[in-house]
């Protein structure tokens, strides 16, 4: 696949995102392919929400842990 021609086609951008609700937020389970799924200037833009899924995710995973470990 080409990652450019898979981009355009299917790829996140700014102007895509502007056909979109107000409210529609960015979230992202990683690993992030800037460029390939989301246009980079989105991916720390102020309608993103993966830093906040990231710096959730390590304490839901030690309390998974935590209670498989009970």
């Amino acid at each position: 696949i080409d990652p450019a021609r898979y981009f355009a086609t299917y790829g996140l951008t700014s102007e895509r995102l502007k056909s979109c609700h107000p409210d529609v937020r960015i979230m992202h389970p990683g690993p992030i392919h800037p460029g390939m799924e989301l246009a980079s200037d989105l991916i720390n833009g102020p309608r993103s929400l993966i830093r906040q899924q990231v710096r959730n995710g390590v304490p839901i995973r030690m309390a998974v842990y935590e209670e498989l470990r009970s």
